[in-house]
């Protein structure tokens, strides 16, 4: 007979088991990636914009500037199947469709496609953005850049959020193509890979493009000189009518002399005659009359997987404020007859070949599957199940020796 302080002390073990598991669950659902949560978020920024850090509220914390090598500089760009610049037909197209001989090309699925290495080590043209639309800088084939290498390094610092070896579909909260494509402020739908328009941004490419085609989406604009490594929103004001931040109409900053400005009105074929005219339009597109994405306007990408504002002011790896990600670049747009130059495609990547996954996930040749258990996991689980094995024995031996001693 087992005595009744073993079967009390079995039922709160019960119980403690129990609130574990509900807990645990509770917290793999914390990080919500919906597309509900997506747009709060923007929401967020767009009501709280004072709030965001700058250098003047987190001291020590600057934007990186590129490096600069014979008027060039080398940058990356996550880009997806249906990449207007990139992509399956792009303007380079730096993909290829995979082809079944005897078959019709509507019978090939979305994610049947490899990539074109043939494209390293190539040069080429930009062409960026269209110069009279309505869209401005949201037009589908204007790359927003980040700086060679920082992507990398940003979340090799939180290796703790993400990890290797999971496929793009996967829901599993550290997925890794999502937590990079969070990073520079994208949405990922793990559910659409198999179609056009959906968000999978599953390939990087890193190329060098002329100094003069990039700019900073913030108050400074230019990208090189002393202090435009500074974190800095353009102006803005509150409006107490509509319950969220604006651009100060007050606010009129020019060009910069060594900012090319080919940003051209949609209403009358003219440029801008001042960054703050732009800048102004552009926020209303964005962030106003219909929000696309979680946009600073301090010359980094929100990373959305700090997903509460609470978290704005503390500080994460290398004094890099939560929620500030990697600095930020537009590619001007380009004019028709004069597009920007690429000297040079340095790679072409998987976001897991990026970050170092042996596996091409992402790459049509590849079936998402789980990669074969490495010697360490398989140590590890046989470990685990060993003691466990040895925990039930003991187990079962205290209460024989119970038992003994009640009779």
């Amino acid at each position: 007979m087992i005595p009744k302080f073993m079967k009390t002390l079995s039922k709160r073990l019960a119980l403690t088991a129990f609130l574990a598991m509900i807990f645990g669950a509770h917290l793999a659902k914390s990080q919500d990636w919906s597309t509900t949560k997506y747009s709060e978020i923007i929401d967020e920024i767009r009501r709280h914009h004072d709030e965001l850090p700058t250098t003047a509220s987190t001291p020590g914390f600057m934007l990186r500037t590129p490096d600069v090598a014979g008027n060039m500089v080398e940058m990356s760009y996550m880009f997806g199947y249906d990449d207007a610049q990139f992509g399956i037909n792009g303007y380079m197209p730096l993909l290829n469709k995979y082809e079944v001989v005897g078959k019709d090309p509507s019978w090939i699925p979305y994610n049947l496609h490899t990539i074109n290495q043939d494209r390293v080590g190539i040069s080429g043209f930009v062409k960026a953005g269209s110069l009279l639309t309505a869209n401005g800088l949201n037009d589908a084939n204007t790359p927003w850049l980040t700086k060679s290498g920082e992507l990398l390094q940003y979340l090799n610092n939180r290796t703790e959020q993400w990890e290797l070896g999971l496929d793009p579909t996967s829901d599993s909260i550290k997925n890794p193509w999502r937590r990079a494509a969070a990073t520079v402020g994208m949405f990922y739908d793990t559910a659409g890979q198999n179609h056009a328009g959906s968000y999978a941004n599953n390939y990087i490419v890193t190329f060098t493009v002329d100094k003069d085609a990039i700019f900073r989406p913030n108050g400074k604009q230019s990208v090189f000189g002393a202090g435009m490594d500074t974190a800095i929103a353009a102006d803005f004001q509150w409006d107490a009518g509509m319950d969220y931040w604006e651009p100060n109409p007050a606010f009129n900053a020019p060009w910069l002399s060594t900012l090319n400005n080919n940003l051209y009105q949609s209403s009358n074929g003219s440029k801008y005659d001042t960054f703050g005219s732009f800048y102004r339009q552009w926020w209303q597109q964005n962030l106003i009359d219909g929000p696309n994405f979680p946009w600073t306007g301090i010359g980094y990408t929100y990373d959305w997987y700090y997903q509460d504002k609470l978290d704005w002011s503390e500080l994460g790896p290398d004094n890099q404020p939560k929620g500030a990600g990697l600095s930020e670049f537009v590619l001007m747009p380009s004019q028709p007859t004069d597009l920007w130059e690429i000297g040079n495609i340095v790679n072409i990547q998987t976001t897991a070949q990026y970050l170092g996954d042996t596996q091409q996930w992402g790459s049509s040749m590849q079936t998402y599957s789980t990669p074969e258990p490495t010697s360490l996991y398989v140590f590890g689980f046989t470990a685990v199940l060993f003691a466990g094995v040895k925990l039930s024995r003991r187990t079962k031996q205290i209460l024989r020796g119970l038992r003994a001693a009640t009779h």
